[in-house]
């Protein structure tokens, strides 16, 4: 049932209803936390944070992102530890706490394996941004090129919001 309401809260959330996705993951998050499932319980903070930092709450994403981030690191599950830290990335991106943020995104690259090409490709896109905002747009622009050929040969979700960004700087 935390699953159905995870995948609820996904679909919400793409059709940008967030207070309707908040709600989804809420529940799902109290159901998987009665149930001790701590894999689950760290993924719907993760995506409960999102909505949360979408709505323009950040201490309260930023609790969010801190309890599945500990949880996940406990779990010892790389590509749930990554994706924690590439919205915690984010996160510090939009309270323009740059170095704080490029050390999430590296940490994202000293973790995930070689597999985990969109998890790398999201990395270098938080490394892009946060080039970007330290004034080194030729560095932005080589490594936002690096994150939108991989996101795109893999027809990734997020391509779309890199490409947007790679035009706004001038690529």
């Amino acid at each position: 049932m935390s699953l159905l309401l995870a995948n609820l809260g996904d679909a919400a959330s793409e059709m940008e209803n967030f207070a309707q996705a908040e709600t989804y993951f809420h529940e799902g998050l109290d159901l998987a936390r009665q149930l001790g499932h701590r894999e689950r319980v760290s993924i719907l903070l993760v995506n409960l944070g999102l909505m949360i930092r979408k709505q323009g709450d950040y201490a309260q994403a930023a609790v969010c992102f801190q309890e599945s981030l500990v949880l996940a690191r406990q779990l010892g599950v790389p590509q749930i530890t990554s994706t924690v830290l590439y919205e915690y990335g984010n996160l510090y991106l939009d309270r323009q706490q740059t170095k704080i943020a490029e050390a999430n995104f590296l940490e994202i690259l000293s973790t995930v394996s070689e597999g985990d090409q969109d998890l790398q490709a999201l990395a270098q896109y938080g490394l892009a941004r946060s080039a970007y905002a330290y004034g080194n747009t030729n560095e932005a622009l080589k490594l936002g090129d690096m994150s939108i050929t991989t996101l795109e040969g893999m027809g990734h979700r997020h391509a779309k919001e890199v490409r947007a960004w790679l035009n706004s700087i001038g690529r």
